[in-house]
């Protein structure tokens, strides 16, 4: 509910807002890039929110994955209680410092494959395959609000397992090396 009011905020023209229901969230989300009629698209996730200049404030910054500030708001806390962070690690092979909300052109998205099938962690395998791709990260002003829920995906801690987090890291690292982004 709170993804829906906030994108109501926005100065996007209603029919930019896509809403798909699939089986799974990969599913919807790539199905979502397939039907947008719009150059970009941003994902929301239910339980997050965007400050109202989100999206003018993506389309004014440059790069190809455009990479929003993130306010992880913990469960209980409100969002003037929570700073606004950005992290820049120099490779994306040390971790996810790029949300789901980052905006990315729809075609680029469906030419690397989409979202993969994972139990977590689906928006940073894709983030590594644009990163590999040559694709320019841009770093915007917007704010995308993380609302920490202890049960939920968005957890602390990331809610993933390390397994995964190696399993990921494996799959890419040679590719990495190899055109020199380690």
């Amino acid at each position: 509910q709170r993804a829906l009011a906030s994108t109501r905020l926005q100065r996007a023209k209603p029919d930019c807002i896509v809403r798909v229901h699939a089986n799974t969230l990969s599913d919807a989300r790539n199905r979502a890039a397939e039907e947008t009629r719009t150059r970009y698209i941003v994902y929301c996730d239910a339980d997050d929110s965007l400050d109202p200049n989100y999206i003018s404030e993506m389309l004014e910054c440059g790069g190809d994955v455009r990479v929003p500030f993130v306010r992880r708001i913990p469960s209980g806390k409100s969002i003037e209680d929570t700073p606004v962070e950005r992290l820049r690690p120099k490779s994306l092979l040390k971790g996810n410092h790029i949300v789901i909300g980052a905006m990315v052109e729809c075609k680029r998205l469906l030419h690397l494959g989409g979202f993969r099938e994972l139990p977590a962690l689906e928006d940073w395998d894709l983030w590594i395959r644009f990163w590999l791709d040559g694709a320019e990260m841009g770093y915007s002003n917007a704010i995308y609000n993380v609302y920490l829920n202890p049960d939920g995906r968005n957890r602390k801690n990331g809610g993933h397992s390390i397994e995964l987090f190696n399993r990921i890291v494996s799959e890419y690292a040679s590719l990495a090396k190899a055109r020199g982004l380690h």
